[in-house]
């Protein structure tokens, strides 16, 4: 099952004990001439946990890759790699940098195909593997992603999931399975529905507006199993939407930012009624680190001196989780709660500082503390929890 930890959350789907970590890692990225990619990186750590032991082992190889530019505007990378949404590699309710390495295969657009007056465009398509400790064992995930490029500055992508297959999965026919694979073909079929899969698709929108001090909207939207005939349902228990407003460069040398970062999370979003192990790989999930049924509201302010290389941020944060219980009778029939449930409230201050200390040497240190109201959905129970990280990160 996919476990949340908004507390401190797991970048890149590393382990981290509840108590104390020390990790060493080592990546390798290298580019032998102007086809060929070739990255590894490995991560050795000791952790105590008072919780339960997260299932990715502690260490080993976190991910690697293999690409190879074919012609001028085609790009094939395999291996055990990170699959964000987009480039940036930011919590999203998609594909978040937060999630862990799969083993995937990806063809994509090396270069934006320019289509004059319409814009240009950027694609990818990728098949991966949700590994051995899913609910259905080496189950397969599949994506489209289409980027369309506007004009500068602003742009809009539709994003494509499709889960489906493994060790003990719905059966399906071969022709239901490369139908289903078309991402659209049952929205066209009232009468039929693919059980036998799960498949999310977002929206998301990015504009930067021009100047010094720049404003970066981020907005988007996901669903899960969207059904025509229940869009009811589906706006409120099986979607989720994101907005995020960034500014940068203000003051008199540009070193001053803000963020405000709203969100929320449908109680069934990332809830299959099939796959049940929450839209995960070895329990951290590929989307939100927030997890279904979430309300969350953060502002930052940020400080970014370049001649120093000195970056330092402080977020406040607030989020809320329902634990209602839901029930859907017929197994597709329309939504019920069943019983109310405490939620649970977590207000948290986290504060980050970087400073480059020579030209290959940067320290990185961040603290959290925060105050849980019905702390794991116990009514009554409050706890006050806190967490620091230091990361010590050499180039060369």
């Amino acid at each position: 099952r996919g476990v949340v930890n908004p507390f401190w959350s797991r970048p890149g789907g590393r382990t981290y004990g509840d108590r104390f970590t020390a990790a060493l890692r080592g990546a390798v990225t290298m580019r032998p001439g102007e086809v060929v990619e070739l990255g590894v990186s490995a991560r050795a750590a000791y952790l105590r946990a008072n919780g339960a032991i997260p299932r990715r082992a502690a260490r080993g190889v976190e991910w690697w890759y293999a690409g190879v530019s074919v012609g001028r505007s085609v790009r094939v990378r395999a291996g055990r790699m990170h699959w964000w949404q987009g480039s940036d590699g930011r919590e999203t309710l998609l594909l978040s940098g937060t999630g862990a390495p799969l083993r995937a295969a990806a063809l994509s657009s090396s270069r934006s195909v320019d289509l004059g007056s319409l814009g240009a465009f950027r694609w990818r398509v990728t098949a991966a593997s949700v590994g051995p400790r899913a609910d259905f064992p080496d189950g397969g995930l599949f994506g489209l992603e289409l980027v369309h490029l506007v004009r500068y500055g602003l742009s809009w992508s539709i994003s494509i999931l499709n889960r489906q297959g493994g060790e003990g999965a719905p059966a399906a026919s071969l022709g239901d399975r490369l139908k289903d694979l078309s991402f659209v073909w049952d929205l066209f079929q009232p009468d039929r529905d693919f059980t036998f899969s799960d498949k999310r698709a977002g929206v998301r929108l990015r504009w930067r507006t021009g100047g010094g001090a720049p404003l970066l909207v981020d907005a988007e939207v996901v669903v899960d199993d969207l059904d025509q005939a229940r869009l009811g349902d589906a706006v409120r228990y099986t979607s989720g939407a994101r907005l995020s407003l960034t500014r940068t460069g203000l003051g008199a040398y540009g070193r001053h930012g803000w963020g405000l970062e709203i969100l929320t999370t449908g109680d069934l979003l990332y809830r299959h009624h099939a796959f049940t192990d929450g839209y995960s790989v070895d329990g951290v999930g590929l989307g939100s680190p927030l997890g279904p049924g979430a309300r969350s509201v953060r502002v930052a302010y940020t400080y970014h001196d370049r001649t120093a290389g000195t970056r330092s941020r402080i977020e406040f944060d607030w989020t809320r989780w329902t634990s209602d219980v839901l029930t859907r009778r017929p197994a597709r029939g329309r939504v019920r709660v069943v019983r109310d449930g405490p939620a649970e409230s977590l207000w948290s201050v986290r504060a980050r500082v970087g400073r480059s200390v020579a030209p290959d040497l940067y320290l990185d240190f961040s603290g959290q503390v925060g105050w849980s109201r019905n702390h794991a959905f116990v009514a009554g129970s409050h706890r006050v929890r806190a967490g620091a990280l230091l990361c010590i990160a050499w180039a060369w």
